[in-house]
């Protein structure tokens, strides 16, 4: 609940975090004090969240890399709506992605003044390449002209894999691997047999005049219902998943999705009890800001952590 505030009005920030508090004050023991800064509420709820889920999953919503109001990047930016859709917030509990490999028990401490959060994590990757940003929302015409230009530059970035195997990384990629029902994209005979149908530019030929049109046809031959709504949700599905995210290819040759803040350089890392990639950029020796949660095609189900990419283990101090 104290997630889903920070969608919510509030003519006082601290109140994103107040108003939930009398409704789960027997969960989050925490004092309502309105003299208290936002600083000093957004990290003792992250505190508290911490303590009350066991681990820090809680990164993932963060969202604070400037570091709002003098508030760690570690901590929730009370006075602002979500830049982009979390990976969990459309409902879900759960995770789709097991990058941690559900690894739960997770070493962190605080500093006295609570401005650090001290972790370790497993850096295994940078951002090498890095397109321009995609809007917060984007509607079919959007999406269609973007994807015009980006569609070549990730081709370029993926170098001499097949084009079956370059559509496949970008529609996962572009999509988060998730499909309008919120589970993971199948393979083969599954959800898009002929990954390339869903790029309307590479199939002038099909005779539509508009996004709507090109998902139809595109949709039909796998046999998928085509109508409006159904239309309409992977387009929605597209918009959430890219909008106010670059594209990336990283020195690993992995193709990703980051948040608005990302630039070349930032390190990639996993951290056990936390699902997803998290995005690092090193301010020092050993102390780093949190950009935000990644997505990185093919980490995504815990291969950092089988031995199948390299990973370095480090402490770092998240300010």
């Amino acid at each position: 609940m104290l997630i889903h505030a920070r969608s919510c009005e509030a003519t006082i920030p601290l109140d994103r975090v107040f108003a939930i508090l009398g409704m789960v004050q027997n969960h989050i023991d925490m004092p309502i004090d309105y003299n208290m800064s936002a600083a000093e509420v957004a990290k003792a709820a992250f505190q508290r969240l911490a303590l009350l889920n066991g681990g820090l999953d809680a990164l993932i919503f963060s969202q604070n890399p400037t570091r709002k109001e003098g508030i760690p990047s570690w901590a929730p930016n009370i006075y602002s709506e979500f830049s982009a859709q979390p990976s969990r917030l459309r409902g879900r509990d759960e995770s789709l992605y097991r990058a941690s490999m559900n690894q739960s028990q997770v070493s962190y401490s605080f500093s006295a003044d609570n401005s650090t959060l001290s972790i370790h994590v497993g850096i295994f990757d940078s951002i090498k390449s890095i397109s321009q940003s995609f809007p917060p929302h984007m509607h079919g015409i959007d999406l269609d002209r973007a994807m015009r230009i980006l569609r070549p530059k990730a081709f370029g970035w993926m170098g001499t894999a097949s084009d079956s195997d370059k559509y496949e990384q970008l529609l996962r990629t572009l999509t988060r691997d998730q499909n309008i029902q919120g589970q993971r994209l199948m393979s083969g005979a599954g959800d898009c047999p002929n990954w390339g149908r869903f790029f309307r530019f590479e199939h002038e030929d099909v005779g539509a005049a508009t996004e709507f049109q090109y998902l139809s046809k595109a949709l039909r031959p796998f046999q998928i219902p085509a109508d409006d709504a159904e239309i309409k949700a992977w387009l929605r599905l597209f918009s959430e998943s890219i909008g106010s995210r670059h594209l990336v290819m990283t020195d690993g040759g992995k193709l990703g999705l980051v948040p608005d803040e990302a630039q070349k350089q930032d390190v990639i890392c996993i951290l056990a009890s936390v699902d997803v990639p998290l995005l690092l950029r090193k301010v020092d020796v050993g102390t780093y800001l949190l950009i935000g949660e990644a997505f990185i095609h093919g980490v995504m189900d815990g291969e950092v952590l089988n031995g199948e990419i390299a990973v370095e283990t480090q402490h770092v101090d998240l300010i």
